[in-house]
């Protein structure tokens, strides 16, 4: 006497599989949509923990510790070989592909952005700002 339970557990085998109808030699496998959602989850949370991209288009500054705004060029006396660096990403992944350890920091700021890099073997810290920072600090 087989109960419904019985062949219930017999079609469905494994818990999040489920079986197609037929003779067992074209049965095969077919993950749940529960089961095929999971790794979908996975990559968008993956995708929101990414950093942001940064504002590429905005004209990026070096920021003193006294509020005074410099072009990024300013940096070649201190690296020769800096090459093209427009913002702060660039400028961590040049570092690093130079096999110096870089470190990137976003700021929260009501106006703008700012982001703080750190290569300590070439004992620099760095903090990048869009003009929108340097308009409001009154120094360009």
């Amino acid at each position: 006497m087989s109960s419904s339970r019985g062949s219930e557990r017999g079609e469905a085998g494994h818990r999040g599989v489920r079986r197609v109808a037929g003779s067992p030699s074209r049965q095969r496998r077919l993950p749940t949509p529960a089961a095929a959602v999971k790794p979908l989850t996975a990559v968008f949370f993956l995708a929101a923990l990414a950093p942001a991209p940064l504002r590429a288009a905005e004209p990026w500054f070096l920021m003193s510790r006294h509020g005074e705004c410099a072009r990024i060029e300013s940096l070649a006396r201190r690296i020769p070989d800096l090459g093209a660096v427009a913002d702060p990403q660039s400028f961590v992944e040049t570092m690093r592909g130079k096999g110096y350890a870089a470190t990137i920091v976003e700021h929260a700021l009501p106006k703008g952005a700012a982001f703080e890099v750190r290569v300590p073997d070439k004992e620099l810290s760095l903090l990048f700002v869009t003009a929108d920072v340097c308009a409001s600090s009154g120094t360009r």
